[in-house]
């Protein structure tokens, strides 16, 4: 996608997810944003990695989105646009991407409202208009041995380094002009002593001209090391405030220290099991990101939030919230089925692979119609799951062709097929397993993984050996025969022993 460019987009089917890309050649302020007539978005924004920077559901106008990002670095980057419960279609919408390069978030920087820098960190200045001063303020808890430097710029610039605000109200320490590359400034102080708050002052040499652009480094390498202050972690949210199955959960937290954060984590768990963790990326003004999920519908999930410093000492903090966690419960998207009327199959409605609706079965009786495609050689499982229920499952190529089908393989009462198909289209039905209720909510998960052809290894031929008979409630038809029917069927399993080799 072009910067400074819109696109009239639309989500259709449901559960359709569009992506868009484009390139930054600069440091930039970028503005993403949906709008339309109708709708409600969910707005993602993912680095070249496919890390989750920055999520939005509705600061846009009525229920669409907007994402500024204020501090985005040259790459490639990644906009994710889905309705807000994927249960809706969006007839059109606009995707808007705006980009300013060089942007000066800082300003006004002026002597009495100086720019923070972070030790160990840049910003991204301007010098505008003609006659403007940037100021800031960096703080040290030790003595340290200091390093400021304009590392790129296109003009002539003049630095200062004081122990006060202002215009050199304090002390003045050093100046210098053109001590760094092409004309640019640098400072560097040995056993600056520490704790002291110090400033910082850039203009232009002579007060002559514009600077469209700088960038300031602060390095700092410690003599004397006393840090032993954590992380301060504080503004702890994850959005939506109750999450709904089948969508991610953006977290974010603003997390601070002197020294700056050289790793930040989210630790999270599913109804009371094993922890799991996610890195959180760091974007503008000290505000961290994570994602996690999806997640099923009557899951409670817990999360607390750790970082470490960059000092020597790599001090942690942690906010787990008093050690009560974090806390949300996962609830259905909607109690209204968006699907229906899809109880035949011309009326049946397409799942994505890899993706989840979810359903309910109502009135008693009601039958679910599903279509899938798949364009490769695919491991794919079929599972239904839910707070409560008991449903039936059966698989059939588009001719018709029964391939399996499941009663309570899965959790609880639920079903899962697991089984191997080639490229082409398919679809199921799901049902109370009696039809003789309603279930009021349920997921249903089509998860698919491609399979690998391996070319077999010839081998010596085996003596068949009969084993005992096994039951089972799954049911696989192959090609035109049929393997059972009815509630459960009998197979005779055969185990294939190598002879061993006389001596």
């Amino acid at each position: 996608m072009a910067l400074n460019s819109a696109q009239v987009r639309n989500i259709s089917p449901t559960a359709d997810v569009d992506y868009a890309k484009f390139v930054l050649d600069d440091f930039s302020k970028v503005t993403i944003e949906t709008s339309g007539t109708t709708g409600d978005t969910r707005l993602s924004l993912f680095n070249s990695d496919e890390l989750l920077l920055e999520f939005d559901d509705d600061s846009g106008t009525n229920l669409f989105s907007k994402i500024t990002n204020n501090y985005l670095s040259p790459g490639t980057y990644y906009i994710k646009v889905e309705e807000y419960a994927n249960d809706q279609e969006i007839e059109n919408y606009t995707l808007t991407l705006s980009a300013t390069t060089r942007y000066d978030f800082y300003e006004p920087d002026e002597e009495i409202n100086p720019s923070l820098i972070r030790l160990n960190s840049t910003q991204i200045k301007s010098i505008d208009p003609i006659g403007d001063y940037d100021y800031f303020t960096f703080e040290l808890l030790s003595t340290h041995n200091v390093t400021l430097e304009i590392i790129e710029g296109n003009g002539d610039t003049v630095m200062g380094l004081c122990t006060d605000a202002g215009d050199y109200l304090g002390t003045l320490i050093e100046e210098d002009d053109d001590g760094g590359v092409s004309g640019l400034s640098k400072i560097t102080q040995t056993n600056l002593i520490g704790p002291s708050t110090y400033y910082v002052k850039v203009w232009n040499y002579n007060d002559l001209a514009r600077i469209p652009y700088y960038v300031l480094q602060l390095t700092v390498n410690s003599t004397s090391v006393n840090d032993v202050q954590a992380p301060s972690i504080s503004s702890v949210v994850h959005e939506p405030d109750t999450p709904v199955c089948s969508t991610s959960v953006p977290i974010k937290a603003t997390i601070q220290d002197i020294y700056g954060i050289e790793e930040a984590f989210v630790y999270y768990r599913i109804n009371w099991g094993s922890w799991s963790s996610v890195k959180m990326i760091s974007s503008l003004n000290e505000q961290f990101n994570a994602t996690i999920g999806p997640f099923r519908q009557g899951n409670v999930v817990e999360y607390y939030i750790t970082a470490s410093d960059n000092s020597i000492n790599h001090n942690t903090g942690i906010n787990d919230n008093s050690g009560a966690y974090y806390e949300f419960t996962v609830n259905p998207v909607t109690d209204e089925d968006t699907f229906e009327k899809d109880n035949a199959l011309a009326h049946a409605n397409p799942i994505g692979l890899n993706s989840t609706q979810t359903r309910k079965i109502d009135p008693i009786g009601d039958i679910d119609y599903v279509t899938f495609t798949t364009n490769d050689l695919y491991n794919v499982t079929i599972e239904t799951s839910g707070i409560s229920g008991d449903t039936f499952v059966r698989l059939y190529h588009e001719n018709h062709t029964e391939l399996a089908f499941d009663d309570n393989s899965g959790t609880d009462s639920f079903s899962l097929i697991e089984i191997e198909l080639e490229a082409d289209n398919y679809y199921m039905t799901i049902v109370e397993s009696g039809n003789d209720a309603t279930i009021n909510a349920y997921d249903l998960f089509l998860t698919v993984t491609k399979q690998e052809v391996i070319e077999p290894t010839p081998t010596p031929t085996p003596t068949p050996t009969p084993t005992n008979t096994t039951t089972s409630q799954v049911g696989i038809i192959l090609s035109s025969s049929v393997i059972l029917v009815s509630i459960s069927i009998s197979i005779n399993v055969i185990v294939l022993l190598r002879r061993k080799r006389k001596l």
